[in-house]
């Protein structure tokens, strides 16, 4: 089963949020992912299985961003990895996702996305690892207002982790304005 999501012609309007944590989305049902096909080949992105039930990609794109009303989009039905999350509706408080940069050097790109109310939030945030590493250019950044959308606001910081064996453990802090109240986010593994 793939939700209705998955057969736009075009990715949705929104905020690109990352993939899936398929295998913690079916643990969280006491059930086992597993691919039931090859990972490419003709419809490959549609063989996940949580146990032997086909996985529901937008319930699980909403399980691994709550509170982003995260829809399911597939742009390469014949990966079983192009599974992509899009924000669908509105993000309230702070949100923080890392991805992976691979050029010299390796590090991790960290956004903080802010929002809610009728107006794009203000001000800084600042961000914090749980795990040893070093903000290459200091770990606060000024929220811009995002075109997409007239409520919310983001800003990254680059981290260059002592490790890349684990997953980034990032928190980022938002104080609030006149507008819109404190806040805080973690990073979940995509």
């Amino acid at each position: 089963m793939t939700s209705a999501s998955a057969l736009r012609a075009g990715p949705p309007a929104g905020v690109q949020l990352g993939g899936l944590d398929l295998a913690a989305y079916c643990e969280s049902m006491g059930k086992t992912v597993r691919l039931a096909g090859p990972i490419v080949g003709p419809d490959a992105a549609r063989h996940w299985r949580c146990s032997s039930a086909p996985v529901a990609t937008t319930p699980a794109c909403q399980w691994t961003y709550p509170g982003t009303n995260a829809v399911a989009y597939l742009p390469n039905v014949n990966n079983a990895y192009s599974w992509t999350c899009y924000a669908g509706g509105p993000v309230e408080g702070t949100e923080v996702s890392c991805d992976l940069i691979f050029g010299p050097p390796k590090y991790d790109r960290c956004t903080a996305t802010v929002g809610g109310g009728t107006t794009p939030p203000t001000g800084a945030v600042t961000f914090k690892s749980a795990l040893p590493g070093v903000f290459t250019v200091g770990n606060k950044c000024t929220l811009a207002p995002m075109t997409l959308f007239t409520n919310r606001s983001d800003c990254s910081v680059e981290f260059l982790p002592a490790s890349f064996v684990d997953f980034p453990s990032i928190t980022a802090t938002y104080p609030g304005d006149s507008h819109h109240p404190a806040s805080s986010g973690h990073t979940h593994r995509i």
